[in-house]
């Protein structure tokens, strides 16, 4: 098997000299086993977090910007400045396609994408006959840790057991901490994107229940416990789901109900969802009326066309 192609399909290339157990974790473990929970306990990944329409909208917003921008290899003249280069060998790689399955505008797209959820983007490096490069092929981020080995060298694990090093793998990175592996911005925010999948669950059941308040039924006498079981349960089958939501209430015995305000209306649920896709414009660094988000400010055809 080529290198390449155990590069991309994570089989041995060189098997790690560093030991690294579960007490003595090497970088790439402590990577892997490092917990993504937030204050809600909800586990926020690069790809529940795409899930939020707001997150979504943003990355595909600036993934497909990025896309559609041609990569231009240029070469230097003699009085200093520089001309388009055509013929230039890594032309078609970078400007049209690089590689067979890919188009130009597709691949750096998905390369975006990756910086903008995972803050890294790792392609497995094709050699021709003569040892240079002349296809890319992209690899999913979450397939590949970064560490140094015992001589400080970068290295790269795919899969968890093939090791690569730079002469194999196109590294793409976002901020960093330490120049060796990219900040995720999902992760980053992560707090922040658990409440707002906090609130879309609770919307999300509010409207399962047919967006009725809760309501509090009272009796005039006392009613045993096998009563009270029979009276939720058969409140819940007639009135649970949007599709019963207006059916009547048939009260019997003096029994009444009274409903509970407005959760929604209480916790100004519609403003709270709106300052959340704010936020994740602040997050990707773009004006919120670019992916919907309402601000309050009115805005006319001029001063949007200014923005």
């Amino acid at each position: 098997m080529t290198l390449l192609g155990r590069v991309v399909r994570g089989a041995g290339l060189e098997r790690r000299d560093l030991t690294s157990t579960l007490a003595n974790p090497s970088s790439w473990l402590r990577d892997a086993l490092a917990s993504s929970s937030t204050y809600t306990s909800r586990s926020v990944t690069p790809e529940n977090g795409l899930q939020l329409v707001p997150v979504y909208s943003a990355v595909q917003l600036i993934s497909s910007a990025v896309g559609q921008l041609p990569l231009v290899v240029y070469r230097r003249l003699d009085d200093g400045g520089k001309d388009r280069a055509p013929q230039h060998r890594a032309w078609s790689m970078l400007h049209d396609a690089p590689n067979p399955e890919m188009a130009a505008d597709e691949f750096w797209s998905m390369v975006t994408m990756h910086l903008l959820t995972c803050g890294n983007h790792f392609s497995a490096k094709s050699r021709n006959a003569l040892g240079l490069v002349d296809t890319l092929w992209p690899l999913h981020p979450s397939r590949v840790m970064v560490e140094r080995d015992k001589n400080g060298d970068k290295r790269y694990i795919v899969d968890g057991s093939a090791t690569a090093t730079d002469f194999d793998i196109l590294h793409i990175k976002g901020p960093s901490w330490d120049g060796l592996v990219g900040w995720s911005p999902i992760q980053m925010a992560r707090q922040s994107l658990a409440g707002m999948m906090e609130q879309e669950e609770y919307s999300t059941r509010f409207w399962n229940q047919g967006a009725i308040p809760p309501v509090v039924l009272t009796h005039p006498g006392r009613l045993s416990d096998v009563a009270v079981s029979s009276v939720k349960d058969s409140w819940r089958i007639l009135h649970a789901g949007a599709g019963q939501s207006g059916d009547p209430a048939v009260l019997q015995e003096g029994m009444k109900a009274e409903t509970i305000a407005l959760p929604h209306e209480d916790a100004q649920f519609i403003e709270t969802q709106r300052w959340n896709d704010v936020r994740v414009a602040q997050l990707f660094g773009i004006p919120p009326y670019m992916i919907g988000a309402q601000t309050g400010d009115s805005l006319t055809y001029t001063s949007t066309e200014m923005q």
